[in-house]
């Protein structure tokens, strides 16, 4: 064997094996473990203020008000039997906080598959999934009572380009982490079977950006379509002041926004909402004669 030969020999032998120790670096087999706190975990599956008073004790720290008592209500509502909420709250009453922790509760309980944030502009979309993205990789204890959501999303350490190989126990976790949009890690229980967590696909977006065809093909095959919507605050204090951007704001949230189950599905939820002016966007959402679909409400 000549000398040229034994170097390339020696060069593929050194690149193999650097493959195989990035492969087993990827793999998160080892950082995986079971629910710490099944009781707590499982007593708030239907509860959604027993899941906010459980998990973010440090944001919603103060005695309910009875508004926003029915505001939670509501949503649950929305996410378990169905229908669309409108909730008008003064800006700092932490609606946008309830809506967004609740997104939190609706994926990590699998009781929506895809669902959707509207933001009035797409940097306060992506603002809300950087905070769902903080508590998932932070909040010890989710990591404790949701390791198989958390725990892939912590082995990432923030660097999406991680996810690329991601790896438990050899199977791919085909786990995403953009600025816009999270899919939830494919991982299995000890049975073998996978979580209701797994593939669950979570996407923010501003109401004016590309909404319409919304959807996501699983590795399987599957076509998902959104099942479940939260629209957080729609309108802008310029969009407040312009008839025309109200009325085209309005219709992407009926049309659009609401159009993105797919034929003959209806979608759920919520709209956390300040009316700004008298005939604004907020305002015609509440009013139940323009806004029929939509159950309008307003709080102190």
């Amino acid at each position: 064997m000549s000398d040229e030969t034994r170097e390339t020999s020696e060069r593929k032998r050194l690149q193999k094996r650097a493959r195989v120790q990035a492969a087993k670096g990827k793999d998160i087999t080892g950082l995986m473990r079971g629910c710490f706190n099944p009781e707590r975990r499982e007593s708030t599956r239907l509860n959604l203020r027993l899941f906010l008073e459980t998990y973010f004790p440090d944001v919603f720290y103060l005695d309910w008000s009875p508004d926003h008592l029915l505001v939670i209500q509501r949503i649950e509502t929305s996410v378990l039997k169905g229908g669309l909420f409108a909730m008008a709250m003064p800006r700092g009453q932490g609606k946008t906080a309830i809506s967004i922790c609740a997104s939190k509760w609706v994926v990590l309980h699998a009781h929506c598959r895809f669902p959707v944030i509207v933001g009035a502009t797409a940097g306060h979309a992506e603002n809300s999934l950087e905070t769902i993205k903080t508590f998932l990789t932070s909040s010890p204890l989710l990591i404790e009572d949701f390791p198989e959501v958390c725990i892939p999303f912590q082995a990432l350490e923030g660097i999406a380009q991680r996810a690329s190989g991601q790896t438990c126990g050899g199977v791919s976790t085909d786990i995403k982490m953009g600025k816009d949009r999270l899919i939830f890690p494919y991982i299995e229980d000890e049975n073998g079977d996978p979580y209701p967590t797994s593939g669950i696909i979570l996407v923010t977006t501003g109401l004016t950006g590309s909404i319409r065809g919304l959807q996501h093909t699983t590795p399987s095959g599957e076509i998902m379509r959104p099942d479940f919507t939260v629209i957080d605050d729609p309108q802008t204090d310029e969009s407040a002041n312009s008839v025309s951007q109200t009325h085209k704001r309005e219709r992407l949230i009926n049309k659009a926004v609401l159009g993105l189950a797919g034929v003959g599905r209806k979608m759920r939820g919520i709209m956390p909402c300040t009316i700004i002016h008298r005939d604004d966007l907020a305002a015609k959402i509440l009013d139940k004669k323009i806004s029929p679909r939509w159950r309008g409400e307003c709080f102190k």
